[in-house]
């Protein structure tokens, strides 16, 4: 695994003045508990979204008929 060393590459500016950018300005890490509970808990209520909506998800392809087809309707 590689890193790179931001502040090296000019533009880049933390905010706050961080000088690590995984640190939040209070010095804790910027994924402390609270915020893993919160990701948990986002994960749970999208995968939960999903299986409640997943067969109603249909894929639909319309396709411009040319002039010279004829109007048959399949049924």
């Amino acid at each position: 695994m590689t890193t790179t060393n931001f502040q090296q590459i000019p533009g880049i500016e933390f905010l706050f003045g961080e000088a690590n950018p995984m640190r939040a300005s209070t010095g804790k890490p910027a994924t402390d508990a609270t915020d893993i509970a919160l990701l948990d808990e986002y994960s749970r209520a999208v995968v939960s979204a999903v299986e409640r909506v997943a067969l109603a998800v249909v894929n639909i392809e319309v396709q411009q008929r040319s002039k010279k087809q004829s109007r048959d309707i399949a049924g």
